[in-house]
This record gives structure tokens, C-alpha cells and sequence, in this order.
């Protein structure tokens, strides 16, 4: 996650906090301290988030800021704040498993080989082309212009798939009338958190 998102998440911890248990609340614990520099970050640095058993009770490593009911604190939190896609979200999260960096568009195929979960199971011919079930993340990604390309260029006759590398222009973002896909707000707002913004920001 970029450091300059970072900071955002800190700055409405409070809101996020509300959203995730009790042992998970405190930011001290959100982020990692290492920071890396790579250009995809629009910083130029970013840092991981916190890993803690996942609290559905398989034991299983997760993000921080996954809840027991496998929502993400972050979109729930983001939502809350009638924030625009993809709100709080990291970026890289919101736009999964398409992947975008250095210039290449490509997607993750490997979950689907190590779980059972919907990218699991052999082709059909009748399941809809992947550009097509992943457009907001593909336009997230690149922008409603580069996912009209990908489109145009699957649906003329004789035509190919287009290579998967594509122009990394900065991302649009799409406005999207999905539901929301988290339940219900905290009855009541969790008290204020103070914390200290990592050092790595």
C-alpha cells in the first residue's frame, strides 16, 4: 500500500476501527515497518499491512483488517463514509486479481490453484470472457478508455486477445451503482484511538 494511502487509512482510524474487533483496533498494528520503494506506488514507497490469524477461526494468515465475516474493515469503512470506489481500499486490493504494474496488465491465476473459491474449476465455453466479469476492476485499473480497447479488440472476428501489457496511465475512478456489500454500520461509533502515524510515512 502506498505510504500517502497510509496515511489516509490512519487519518480515519477511528472509522475503521469501528468495523474490525476489539484485539485488531489499535493502528499501532495496521502496518508493517518496512518501507519499499517501487514506481508503481504513486509515492514512490509503500508498506504491507499487518498479518494476523484470521479471525474466522481457521488459523489461517490474513490481513488485518479482514473481519470474521471475510468483509474487508477498509470497504466497510470507506462505505460508511459514502467515500467514491474504491474508497479506503487499497488500491491493488480493489482492483484484484486483475494486477497492474510496471506497464503490464495481467491477472492472478494462482488462488484459484491453492483454494476452492470462485476462480477454482475447469473452463466452460458458456462462462462469460474474464474482461467482462472483471470490468470495474479492469477499468479501475486502466481506465473506461483502455477497458473499451480490450473489448473492441475480443469482439472483432479473426482477432486475438490483446497482449496483456497496456499503457499504466493513472487509474480512473469509475462510479459504481453495486450494492453495497457490507452489512450495516456499528450501532454506535467506537471511542477515538490515538496513534501515531508510522514512521515509514
Amino acid at each position: 500500500m502506498c505510504v500517502g494511502h497510509v496515511q489516509r487509512v490512519l487519518d480515519a482510524s477511528v472509522d475503521v476501527a469501528a468495523w474490525l474487533d476489539a484485539d485488531r483496533r489499535d493502528p499501532a498494528g495496521w502496518f508493517t515497518d518496512e518501507v519499499v520503494a517501487h514506481p508503481d506506488f504513486p509515492s514512490g514507497l509503500g508498506t504491507a499491512t499487518g498479518v494476523l490469524p484470521r479471525p474466522d477461526g481457521s488459523g489461517r494468515p490474513g490481513c488485518v483488517f479482514v473481519r470474521a465475516d471475510h468483509r474487508c474493515a477498509l470497504q466497510c469503512a470507506g462505505e460508511a463514509l459514502g467515500l467514491a470506489w474504491p474508497g479506503l481500499k487499497p488500491f491493488d486490493c480493489a482492483t484484484y486479481p486483475v494486477l497492474r504494474s510496471e506497464g503490464s496488465l495481467r491477472w492472478d491465476r494462482s488462488t484459484g490453484r491453492k483454494a476452492v473459491d470462485c476462480q477454482s474449476g475447469p473452463a466452460a465455453a458458456d462462462l462469460p470472457p474474464f474482461y467482462s466479469v472483471f470490468r470495474r476492476e479492469i477499468e479501475l485499473a486502466i481506465g473506461v478508455d483502455g477497458y473499451r480497447r480490450i473489448a473492441d479488440s475480443r469482439r472483432r472476428p479473426g482477432r486475438r486477445a490483446p497482449a496483456a501489457r497496456a499503457t499504466a496511465q493513472a487509474a480512473a475512478m469509475v462510479p459504481t451503482t453495486d450494492q453495497p456489500v457490507c452489512p450495516p454500520a456499528p450501532p454506535a461509533a467506537q471511542p477515538s484511538l490515538a496513534h501515531d502515524s508510522p514512521s515509514s510515512t
